[in-house]
């Protein structure tokens, strides 16, 4: 019995598979680029987001104790804040608006405002508030 001879496949076949491979990794990619960008643009949105949270809340504290103190006033509190918002927060918080106000002994201060915006079409509002009592000399 003569041995029997073992034939190699055709090359084309290998060729179509490995050319099919590759058009499946460029659709791959293709479709996981824009989402990957999409979850970094997020990620870098949310960052923002925080940092102009933290800005106002740093901005409310300092408006607070400039109002809280002897001799403070609403006005000098609001000033303080805005004062605060615009060197911290100058390009993460966007049009910074201070409230003020005293009741019951207690000054609050409140800070709003926009964060930066990467994602079009989504507003980012940021707010935030700080109290404390108003200080006032032994009697």
């Amino acid at each position: 019995m003569a041995p029997r001879r073992h034939r190699a496949d055709p090359p084309l076949p290998r060729r179509r598979g490995r050319a099919a491979q590759r058009a499946i990794a460029t659709i791959e990619m293709a479709i996981l680029t824009p989402v990957m960008l999409l979850l970094v643009t997020v990620s870098c949105q949310a960052a923002l987001w925080q940092e102009a949270d933290h800005v106002a809340l740093a901005a409310a504290e300092s408006g607070v104790a400039a109002g809280a103190q002897v001799g403070g006033s609403p006005a000098g509190a609001r000033g303080e804040a805005i004062s605060a918002a615009s060197q911290m927060g100058a390009g993460v918080l966007i049009s910074p608006g201070v409230t003020v106000t005293e009741s019951g002994g207690l000054v609050t201060v409140t800070v709003t405002g926009q964060s930066e915006q990467l994602v079009p079409g989504i507003p980012v509002s940021v707010s935030a508030s700080a109290s404390a009592p108003i200080e006032g000399l032994p009697g």
